[in-house]
């Protein structure tokens, strides 16, 4: 069974890691943040090629060609983790790639990352 584990992204004080309960869209542990000022991100159960956990809203590093690659963000999607990009437009299933991916950033800490 995998670990059941979040994190929210709290602006100016950083990312907040956690196992936490989730209920009528409040995070229940420290502090109390709605989703909608506060995005709360869940653990995918998967590490990158460096042991690094992924979560929702990361941004990896994707390997498409022999010297091409795509950053591309972790989305839930119908029942599964994906990867996406925009450019080149990409979506593939994280499950069959995350030893060949990077967690370079997230989404909320720097918007701009995958441009």
């Amino acid at each position: 069974m995998r670990e059941i584990k979040f994190r929210q992204f709290l602006g100016k004080y950083g990312m907040y890691y956690g196992i936490g309960i989730v209920k009528d869209g409040h995070w229940l542990g420290p502090p109390k943040i709605t989703f909608s000022k506060n995005p709360i991100m869940q653990y995918t159960g998967m590490k990158d090629s460096k042991g690094q956990e992924i979560y929702e809203g990361d941004v990896v590093k994707f390997q498409i060609g022999t010297s091409e690659w795509a950053l591309m963000e972790v989305r839930w999607n119908l029942g599964h983790w994906d990867m996406h990009s925009e450019r080149p437009l990409i979506t593939e299933h994280l499950s069959d790639f995350f030893n060949d991916v990077e967690v370079i950033g997230n989404i909320y800490e720097n918007p701009s990352i995958k441009e």
